[in-house]
């Protein structure tokens, strides 16, 4: 059997209850999630588990995202399973943080907590735009972004998988894209319902307030390696993790290299953790060969924990 890789999702998977079988059939769950309303100072219950419009507000969307996420981390781990190495799509990284041990968790917390209101203080002051581009070849993105640039600001926020890249920027530049991208052989774009052009130089307050608060956290050292959305790489070292996570505010996510990345280290089996399947997808449409479970209900994890033992009894 190959290695096992933790991936978490990003901004833009959460959904109303999420978590909230974990919530009542694991006392760790409970736990970490009184803990972490104790400590944020946050009435999470009614957040999460309720139809909370604020869910899809930044500054209340990416605590709630990790908490749900390290939630399911736990119940994972209380059955023994564990990763060989962990990824995260952006906000997703943190969960990743967690899961690998670099970072105590009320640490993780107040550092999202703090990325949530940095990031949509950014918004709110450079007001910008997401968008997924379908069906680009790579050859023709640069000849769009250069001459999207003629409309503003505009640049690569994610490479998600083959056929699907993510651009962010001003409004003009963003919305000329979308409306133009059959010039370039593609096959629509559609405006992303984010509060900000994230992964962009419009982040770059963000960037540096995160910095500031991230050097005054004890990260400790750990023997699982992250793949990072900053440059695709694998790394345990945690000088190197803390700065590419500083980084990726304002730079490009390489999600689709960190999947070929981990392949390379070994990785054959990618568990899903948090709501949606969207990182499983990805996966897919990277290589069809790989294992993928997705990991956003109690009886997903269920199923999951069946299938491995099947898998080491055939071995």
């Amino acid at each position: 059997m190959g290695k096992i890789a933790f991936v978490f999702p990003g901004q833009g998977a959460q959904i109303p209850f999420m978590g909230k079988d974990f919530y009542e059939n694991y006392d760790v769950c409970r736990k970490i999630f009184h803990e972490a309303e104790k400590g944020l100072g946050i009435d999470l219950k009614n957040l999460i588990f309720s139809e909370d419009i604020r869910l899809n507000d930044t500054r209340y969307t990416q605590p709630a995202m990790v908490l749900v996420s390290i939630m399911m981390i736990e119940a994972i781990k209380s059955h023994g399973i564990v990763p060989d190495i962990t990824c995260g799509l952006s906000l997703g990284e943190y969960s990743a943080l967690n899961a690998s041990g670099y970072l105590d968790f009320m640490d993780i917390m107040k550092l999202i907590k703090l990325r949530g209101d940095l990031m949509s203080s950014c918004g709110e002051k450079y007001k910008g735009y997401m968008a997924a581009l379908i069906g680009l070849k790579d050859e023709k993105l640069q000849e769009l972004i250069e001459e999207g640039k003629k409309h503003g600001i505009i640049s690569v926020a994610n490479y998600n998988c083959p056929g699907q890249i993510v651009v962010t920027g001003e409004e003009e530049a963003v919305q000329w894209a979308v409306d133009n991208i059959r010039t370039y052989k593609g096959i629509k774009g559609i405006k992303l319902n984010v509060s900000g052009a994230f992964h962009s130089i419009l982040m770059e307050d963000a960037s540096t307030g995160l910095n500031k608060e991230f050097h005054n956290l004890s990260m400790k050292d750990s023997l699982i390696p992250m793949a990072l959305n900053f440059d695709g790489t694998i790394s345990n070292d945690k000088e190197y993790i803390r700065n590419a996570l500083v980084e990726g505010i304002k730079s490009p996510v390489h999600f689709q290299q960190c999947v070929e990345a981990m392949k390379k280290f070994g990785v054959t089996t990618f568990i899903e953790i948090g709501p949606g399947k969207t990182l499983t997808s990805f996966i897919k449409k990277i290589d069809r060969g790989l294992n993928t479970f997705n990991i956003d209900s109690v009886k997903a994890l269920e199923e999951l924990i069946e299938n491995l033992k099947d898998t080491k009894e055939e071995l």
